[in-house]
């Protein structure tokens, strides 16, 4: 057994090797940076699993083992440093159902879903009260949204932009935003 396996109390049996990582065809799954972050994420995802909200357990059953027209949904997946609710993966789409703590994480949010939009995923949000009150409502949205094509992967930055293209929201990265298209042209 690894350290890491003993320091985080993880047991994967006595000849049994880690499985790679993501667990699936394609890579689903990709984990966060360090060893040590993707263990935390994984034992808070299993405890999420565990501690589901009855709104939550309602849509999985919903989203579970393909019933919903034939896609695959994961719940609490782990997403590089994040975990996403539900995802399909073969559709790069992502459901997230909020609770009333969300309307203190609006920053929090934001900045998770531009790094899994950067990643190619869509990400669909809905408060746990149009669950209770429009499910239909959320399972329509949910269909339309898996009808669409899965976005493409975002290209790569032009000949050196490096990182900074990648994470800035503007050219350049320095300074302000511009306001005005004149302002790119600087």
């Amino acid at each position: 057994m690894s350290t890491l396996a003993v320091a985080f109390g993880v047991s994967r049996g006595k000849d049994t090797p880690l499985s790679p990582r993501g667990r699936g065809a394609g890579g689903e799954g990709a984990g966060a940076t360090s060893p040590e972050a993707s263990v935390f994420a994984q034992r808070c995802a299993r405890a999420l699993r565990k501690q589901q909200t009855p709104q939550e357990q309602a849509l999985w059953r919903q989203l579970r083992a393909k019933r919903f027209s034939g896609y695959k949904f994961r719940r609490q997946q782990v997403l590089g440093r994040f975990i996403a609710d539900f995802v399909c993966f073969s559709q790069k789409l992502i459901v997230e159902l909020d609770g009333g703590q969300h309307a203190d994480a609006v920053p929090y949010d934001a900045q998770r879903d531009a790094w899994l939009k950067l990643e190619g995923f869509r990400v669909l949000r809905f408060w746990n009260n149009d669950w209770a009150l429009r499910q239909d409502a959320v399972l329509e949205t949910i269909w339309r949204a898996l009808q669409a094509p899965a976005p493409s992967p975002q290209p790569l930055p032009h000949a050196g932009g490096g990182a900074q293209a990648l994470f800035s929201p503007w050219v350049g990265g320095e300074g302000k935003p511009p306001r005005s298209e004149a302002d790119f042209s600087a």
